[in-house]
């Protein structure tokens, strides 16, 4: 079964990937100052120093893509906190939430729109992908149901981008998890035809997504040619 260790795995890769975009994509807006960044978002950028213990004996030394921009001076997320539920600890504008999935976009969108920041970054969506990784693989999730099902993803991030505009802001598209080895190296997961019926309906998000951010003013960022690179 696809389960979530495979994710995490993927998310822990994809960690390199988002330092590479904050150091290329998100430069300093002016000499000496760090960008303001807020984010919406699930664990990958939930903070790992928070109370979810990530990295288990290694908790202590172990930041996620947030954390070590912070760490670098590239990146201000405002300061260190304790705060109620959803939000738990971590810095002032990062609204992420470990299990969040793209219908909790929005409402992370209405906490980001009142930060005073240079940059949103939405990065949400690879829970969707997670629960619905096997009903697609065998073609359980087909039809209207799976029309309706990317139809929710795309116009749930397409609102929280609406409630942050006209923040500058920055689009990750979701992970086309058929492109990993840990993935195309799984025998579970050999039937091409199946893979490709995955990939295909990732696509459809990622181009009605690029659509809207295109519609928005939004620049995309591409996690899949990451993965496939």
């Amino acid at each position: 079964r696809f389960g979530g260790r495979t994710v995490k795995k993927l998310t822990l890769a994809l960690l390199v990937f988002w330092v590479f975009v904050l150091l290329a994509v998100f430069p300093r807006l002016a000499v000496g100052a760090p960008t303001r960044v807020a984010v919406i978002g699930d664990s990958g950028s939930d903070e790992y120093q928070g109370v979810d213990n990530r990295g288990g004996s290694y908790h202590a030394t172990t930041f996620n893509w947030l954390e070590q921009a912070v760490r670098s001076g590239q990146v201000d997320a405002d300061v260190w906190g304790t705060r109620p539920e959803p939000r738990r600890d971590g810095y002032e504008y990062n609204a992420a939430r470990s299990g969040a999935k793209a219908a909790d976009a929005p409402g992370q969108a209405d906490l980001v729109k009142t930060f005073n920041v240079d940059l949103v970054v939405i990065s949400i969506g690879s829970g969707d992908l997670e629960q619905a990784f096997v009903p697609l693989y065998t073609g359980q999730l087909a039809g209207t149901t799976l029309q309706m099902w990317q139809a929710g993803i795309v116009s749930n991030i397409q609102s929280a981008i609406l409630k942050v505009k006209p923040k500058l802001t920055r689009l990750v598209l979701l992970a086309d998890l058929t492109l990993h080895p840990l993935i195309v190296n799984n025998p579970m997961y050999n039937d091409p035809n199946r893979l490709k019926y995955v990939h295909d309906a990732i696509e459809t998000i990622n181009n009605s997504l690029t659509q809207v951010a295109a519609a928005n003013g939004v620049s995309v960022v591409s996690s899949s040619a990451f993965i496939s690179a």
